[in-house]
């Protein structure tokens, strides 16, 4: 299968060789709505893969300054992934590498234990991501350094709902041929390529399925990986999942960031190996002791092909060589306790208690062959830098033998797809086990001495004729942070930057239908009604079907409106032609004496030539309101079951409200029969967009100063109150925004009063002329007042909402046909002809 290199992030495949620099900013999520949109805005500066497979003249390039962005288990769930994506990350990840009992696995114990650590123990701030930028083109000098850390401080702030936890600045990587360690030695030479990337074969190449979740791994499977609901993507962000089309694979494309803070201690290092080389008494120095230790001289070529000094030519990048293809099988070269045979045993003898023929003779083909197969499902590719100035400039092992009060070490940075077969069984098994391949009292001597688990063990074997024990060794390299990570996709980001933005919806499986059913369910209510009608029939509207009146109206956009309300129709300054109709919410032509849900309709004419949520009309914006901050249902299978039992009948309605106890009661607080409709506050109830990056529900409510006429309520005593009023002159309404704020109020649940704030953002002038003609009134008639007809700045938002794309369209076009009017939308307020 071909890597889907748009997808993966650029480290994962590349270690950025040509970009020096490097910095990681460990932060903590402090406000993961703003957390969110930070990470859509910041989403065009991560570096992918994609630049490994373009021509040097063309794009996607290199950037100058790639970021990668990773997250812990915690951070995921801060952020807002859901619950079935959480739970499908492995068991290592979601307790992460500071859990006691991971912890005296990986051999952090005493100085190196979490409660210890600088960063990512329990006793330090909780780590939930890391950013990590890479820079340096052309001579990098330090103030590129600088630069990089002021730029990722920047990112890292409260306004962007992060809190910077740690800066880890790494040193500056050398060229390849010379880039080392802090103890001297040349780093990166052993590391495998991902199968997929290399133009050409590569002799040392892991399946992509080792490094990367969806894709095939080396026992030819796919891994664990995290997948969503088909319903909690409406976005279709994420691929489908392979074995299932009704979930989502968050974790394809991504892989496990293992990150380790090593603190190195050189001048003890090399102290002791040059007292142990002496006691050794065999005329070697420190430094073959120390190369029989690392299994590399520090040139970085492998003690295995020259056993008794380095290369003495520019080949020092070998790698691709067996032991027991060098007279190297049992450990005369290169020592099996010897770091770079733990790491990567290769074709060593290593104990396999179910298959004594995989633990016999090195030189037979098919158990190699076997022996080489089983190394290579534990290994993983490193990413790692080193931090702090070297304590020698030229890291000559002969000038390192006094410490200068300064921290240096190793970030040790790996990829995997399967945290525990491969990071944790290499360092549990291979590195900290002192038994390795045989070992009795063995540890890794660069990483794992004086470790308390599984024992204590501090010795160091040279196998040969006789062999050589070299003990006590010290603890000088100790653990000082560390966190797993997730690297997600391309998508998988997209996805996050979107869990808890404003604006974003989870539309359920079944609600298509039920939507289709809901709009079915009006349909035959008006067919029903107009067919029982007496000549002259008329079809009528299947919601808000009795009017009190439709209004002239101005609507001027504050001047002073503040620069966050400034989207679509909002332009400060603006005025707008409009109609405004009030009416009652029964679908019968009830009395006025009744308690009813009462609406507010607003269309303003002449709107900006934008996008539009959808292609009914191009000129007008429609805003739809009750008498009421909330419905008594909450989505649409709700809706839908109440609607069910209303066309039914009286009797119906009754047995369901019934069963449905927190649905009458809303009824109750919902209805009203008020003596005028000017003095009434209307909201929008469901939510809509303004803007990509807030979501509000509408308000109008008088205007402050404005004297209220009632009429006498009788019948018709709505209509007759607006009358009264419109007879004293202009009448002033507010239009306002109701903003949800930045706590987690539904977009998908109608039952929930936001309860917030509204902030005036428009004033909407009632005009009396014409109110209550027979042109006028046959005007509204032929109107749509529908949610949907909007800018794409103000697209609806939540179940109801869209199911009310569906009803609303659906009965306006049977009403023109029943009616015999032709689909009509006002364009202008003189634009009043009689039918």
């Amino acid at each position: 299968m071909r890597l889907d290199l748009a997808e993966i992030q650029g480290l994962v495949a590349n270690g950025y060789g040509d970009r020096p620099a490097a910095t990681y900013a460990l932060f903590e999520i402090t406000d993961p709505i703003k957390a969110s949109t930070w990470l859509g805005r910041v989403l065009d500066r991560i570096q992918f893969a994609d630049f490994l497979i373009s021509e040097r003249e063309e794009p996607p390039f290199l950037k100058e300054e790639p970021w990668n962005l990773a997250f812990t288990y915690a951070g995921l769930d801060r952020i807002g992934l859901t619950s079935e994506a959480l739970s499908g990350f492995s068991n290592s990840f979601r307790e992460g590498m500071a859990h006691p009992h991971r912890a005296r696995q990986l051999g952090d114990d005493k100085d190196s234990a979490p409660t210890q650590w600088l960063w990512g123990g329990p006793n330090q701030p909780q780590v939930h991501g890391v950013l990590c930028a890479f820079a340096g083109v052309g001579d990098g000098s330090d103030e590129t350094d600088k630069l990089l850390d002021e730029r990722l401080r920047a990112q890292i702030t409260a306004a962007n709902g992060l809190n910077l936890v740690i800066l880890l600045p790494a040193q500056r990587s050398q060229k390849r041929h010379l880039r080392k360690e802090h103890f001297g030695f040349r780093d990166g030479v052993s590391n495998p390529q991902i199968e997929g990337l290399a133009k050409k074969p590569h002799a040392d190449s892991l399946k992509a399925g080792e490094v990367l979740l969806g894709y095939a791994n080396a026992y030819d499977k796919l891994g664990l990986t995290p997948r969503v609901r088909e319903c909690d993507d409406t976005a279709r962000r994420l691929p489908e999942a392979r074995d299932n089309r009704a979930l989502r694979d968050f974790g394809r494309n991504g892989s496990y960031l293992v990150f380790r803070q090593l603190e190195q201690k050189v001048a003890a290092f090399w102290n002791y190996v040059n007292d142990a080389a002496k006691q050794l008494d065999n005329g070697k120095d420190g430094v073959w002791l120390a190369s029989k230790m690392v299994g590399r001289w520090p040139d970085g070529s492998p003690v295995t092909l020259f056993p008794d000094r380095d290369c003495p030519e520019e080949v020092n990048d070998l790698n691709d060589f067996l032991f027991s293809d060098h007279e190297d099988a049992h450990g005369q070269r290169c020592p099996i306790g010897s770091h770079i045979r733990r790491t990567n045993p290769r074709d060593t003898m290593l104990p396999v208690p179910q298959d004594m023929a995989l633990s016999g003779d090195a030189l037979q083909p098919k158990s190699r062959k076997k022996r080489i197969e089983q190394t290579n499902v534990h290994r993983i590719v490193r990413r790692g830098r080193t931090y702090g100035p070297p304590l020698h400039p030229d890291l000559d092992p002969a000038h390192m033998l006094q410490e200068d009060g300064q921290t240096r070490g190793l970030y040790f940075l790996c990829f995997n797809a399967n945290l525990r077969r491969q990071f944790e069984f290499v360092q549990a098994t291979w590195i900290v086990n002192p038994n390795f391949a045989g070992l009795s009292d063995d540890p890794d001597p660069m990483l794992a001495a004086g470790r308390a688990s599984p024992f204590e063990a501090n010795d160091f074997t040279l196998q040969g004729c006789p062999a050589l024990r070299v003990p006590n060794l010290p603890r000088v390299v100790e653990t000082r942070g560390g966190a797993y990570f997730f690297m997600p996709s391309r998508s998988a980001l997209q996805f996050l930057s979107e869990l808890r933005a404003p604006c974003i919806e989870r539309v359920p499986s079944e609600e298509s239908s039920d939507a289709l059913e809901l709009a079915a369910l009006h349909v035959r209510k008006i067919q029903k009604d107009f067919e029982r009608q007496p000549a002259p029939r008329h079809a009528r509207r299947g919601f808000h079907a009795k009017s009190h009146g439709i209004v002239r109206a101005s609507v001027r956009i504050d001047d002073d409106l503040a620069p966050s309300f400034r989207r679509g129709v909002f332009e400060p300054g603006t005025t707008y032609s409009a109609w405004v109709r009030f009416s009652s919410g029964s679908f019968t032509r009830q009395s006025d004496r009744k308690r009813d849900v009462h609406g507010l309709a607003i269309k303003l004419m002449g709107v900006p030539d934008l996008p539009r949520a959808a292609l009914f009309e191009r000129h007008t914006q429609d805003f739809v309101l009750i008498d009421a901050p909330s419905l008594m249902v909450g989505n649409v299978r709700q809706a839908l079951a109440f609607d069910r039992a209303m066309v039914r009948g009286p009797l119906s309605l009754l047995a369901h409200l019934a069963t449905h106890l927190d649905e009458a009661l809303a009824i109750g607080r919902i209805t009203s029969n008020p003596r005028g409709l000017l003095e009434r506050q209307y909201t929008s109830v469901v939510p809509f967009a303004h803007g990509a990056d807030r979501a509000v529900r509408y308000v109008v409510r008088a205007a402050p100063g404005q004297a209220t006429h009632e009429a006498a309520l009788g019948d018709e005593g709505l209509r007759a109150s607006l009358r009264t009023q419109l007879d004293h002159g202009d009448f002033a309404l507010e239009l306002c925004l109701q903003t949800r704020g930045l706590s987690d109020l539904p977009i998908e649940d109608g039952r929930v009063d936001w309860n917030s704030e509204a902030q005036r953002v428009a004033t909407i002038t009632l005009h009396p002329e014409g109110f209550g003609s027979e042109e006028q009134e046959a005007l509204g008639e032929r109107m749509s007042f529908n949610p949907w007809n909007a800018l794409e700045a103000h697209r609806p938002l939540g179940g109801l909402n869209r199911a009310r794309r569906v009803v609303y369209r659906t009965v306006y076009e049977l009403r023109a046909r029943l009616n015999g009017h032709k689909q009509f939308e006002p364009r202008a307020p003189d634009e009043v002809r009689k039918p």
